[in-house]
C-alpha cells in the first residue's frame, strides 16, 4: 500500500528525484497524456544529473505542456513509501500565462480541466498531490478568477451546503484560532434575558452557548439551508427554540408577502464568529446589523487577522509575500468546493463600522498565552503555531450602536 506524505524540509533518508508541477492556464488545470498511454497525469518528471529541482521543474513544464510564460511557486516536499521502497520529490504550482505548441517529446496531448480527470495514470499518488496544492492555495488565499458578484452567494451557498454535514467550525467560547477565549476576554455583555442574533450561525452551537447563559431569544442567519437544518435539530435536541433564517448577510430575509423577517431596533446583542469575512458587501452588512440593534446594543465579530493573507511559508521560513492592500475578491477551494471572499484591511472594518453608526469599544489582537509560552518547532499550515507566535491569527472587534 502506498503512503504519500508532505514535509517542510527534505528528509535525510529518502532521495528526492522527481518534480511535479500542478499548473493552471485560463482558469483551468493542465493535465497531460503520454504518447504510450490513454490516461492523464499532472506534468512532471525526473530531475536530471547536474540539475537543481527548480531548473528541472521549469524544463519539465515546458517539455510536457509547451508552457512559454509562467510563474512557479514551490508548494512542498513529498514522499511516497510502499512496502518495498521510498521515493520523493518537489511539488510546485505554476500559473501559466502563455502556451506554445506542444514540443515533440513524450506527451501527445495537453488537456484543460476544471478538476482531476477520472482516468489518472498515478491514481494512488496524484490525487494527494493535487489536494496538497489546493490546500496550499487556500493558505495562500490564491486568487483563481473570482466569480462575478451576482454569482458569489449562490456558489458559496452550494459549497457550504455540500460541506455542512462534515463541517466543524469555530464556536463560542472560542472566537478564533490561537486567541484568548470568551472566558478570558469577557466581551459579551450579560446575556440573561437578552435577545441575541448570530450572523453566520452554522450548526447552532454558539446559539446554544448563549442559551445556556440565559439569553431570552435566540435568532440566527446563515447562507446555508443545510446548516440551518442541522442547527434547528441540534437546538431542539438541547431544549431550545430558535428563529433561524436562510439568507446572505447583506439581505434581510423576506416572507412570502415581502415583509422583512429580522425586526429593526430589536436585538440587544448581535455577534458573528468567523463569518463576517464572507460578506460580499461589508457596508450593506454593517448597515443592516446596525438597523437590527437597539440603541447602545453590542456588535461583536471575529475573523482572520488581515495580516494572514500576506504571510507565506517557504522551506521552513515565514515570508511576508502578499499585499496588505489587496482587496479584490478571490476564489479558492475548500475540501474540493469553490468559495469566494475578500481580503480586507483593518481600516476597512473600522471605517465601515463608523459609517454604519457604531463606536468601537475594543479590538483584540492577541495570541493565547498557552501558544506564546510553548516551545514549538516550525509548523506549516494556514493557522500554524509558528505564525501565532509572531502575530495574531485572529482579530475580534467589539462595537456599540450609537
Amino acid at each position: 500500500m502506498l503512503k504519500v506524505e508532505f514535509h517542510a524540509q527534505a528528509p535525510v533518508d529518502i532521495d528526492l528525484t522527481y518534480v511535479v508541477i500542478a499548473a493552471r492556464h485560463g482558469g483551468k488545470w493542465l493535465f497531460v497524456r503520454h504518447k504510450e498511454r490513454t490516461t492523464y497525469e499532472i506534468p512532471g518528471g525526473h530531475i536530471e544529473t547536474g540539475e537543481d529541482y527548480l531548473t528541472a521543474a521549469k524544463r519539465e513544464l515546458f517539455e510536457e505542456t509547451g508552457a512559454k510564460e509562467f510563474s512557479l511557486d514551490f508548494v512542498s516536499v513529498y514522499t511516497v513509501t510502499s512496502d518495498e521502497k521510498a521515493s520523493g520529490g518537489y511539488l510546485f504550482f505554476a500559473d501559466v500565462k502563455e502556451l506554445a505548441e506542444l514540443p515533440d517529446f513524450e506527451m501527445a496531448e495537453v488537456a484543460l480541466r476544471d478538476n482531476l480527470p477520472d482516468n489518472l495514470t498515478y491514481s494512488q499518488i496524484q490525487p494527494h498531490l493535487y489536494g496538497k496544492v489546493l490546500e496550499w492555495a487556500t493558505f495562500r488565499r490564491l486568487e483563481w478568477g473570482a466569480a462575478p458578484e451576482s454569482k458569489i452567494h449562490s456558489q458559496n451557498k452550494c459549497s457550504w451546503n455540500a460541506m455542512a454535514d462534515n463541517w466543524s467550525g469555530t464556536v463560542l467560547p472560542v472566537w478564533g484560532c490561537s486567541c484568548p477565549t470568551e472566558d478570558e476576554l469577557h466581551l459579551m455583555p450579560d446575556l440573561n434575558d437578552k435577545k441575541v442574533l448570530e450572523i453566520g450561525c452554522g450548526s447552532g452551537q454558539s446559539l446554544k452557548w448563549c442559551g445556556d447563559r440565559g439569553a431570552a431569544e435566540l435568532w440566527g442567519l446563515d447562507i446555508s439551508n443545510r446548516q440551518l437544518e442541522l442547527a434547528y435539530e441540534f437546538l431542539k435536541d438541547n431544549g431550545y427554540k430558535a428563529n433561524l433564517f436562510n439568507s446572505p448577510m447583506e439581505q434581510n430575509p423576506l416572507d412570502d408577502t415581502g415583509i422583512e423577517l429580522l425586526p429593526k431596533h430589536y436585538f440587544d446583542i448581535i455577534y458573528s464568529v468567523y463569518a463576517i469575512g464572507w460578506a460580499t458587501g461589508l457596508q450593506a452588512t454593517f448597515d443592516l446589523i446596525s438597523s437590527y440593534l437597539k440603541k447602545d446594543g453590542s456588535f461583536i465579530f471575529s475573523w482572520d487577522h488581515p495580516f494572514m493573507h500576506c504571510v507565506d511559508e517557504t522551506e521552513g521560513r515565514l515570508l511576508f509575500s502578499g499585499s496588505y492592500h489587496e482587496a479584490e475578491p478571490f476564489t479558492f477551494q475548500k475540501h474540493g468546493n469553490p468559495l469566494t471572499l475578500h481580503n480586507r484591511r483593518l481600516c476597512d472594518y473600522i471605517n465601515t463600522l463608523s459609517k454604519a453608526g457604531f463606536a468601537i469599544e475594543r479590538i483584540v489582537e492577541e495570541t493565547d498565552s498557552e501558544t506564546m509560552n510553548r516551545d514549538v518547532e516550525f509548523t506549516s499550515g494556514y493557522y500554524s503555531s509558528t505564525k501565532a507566535k509572531k502575530f495574531p491569527l485572529s482579530i475580534i472587534i467589539k462595537a456599540r450602536k450609537l
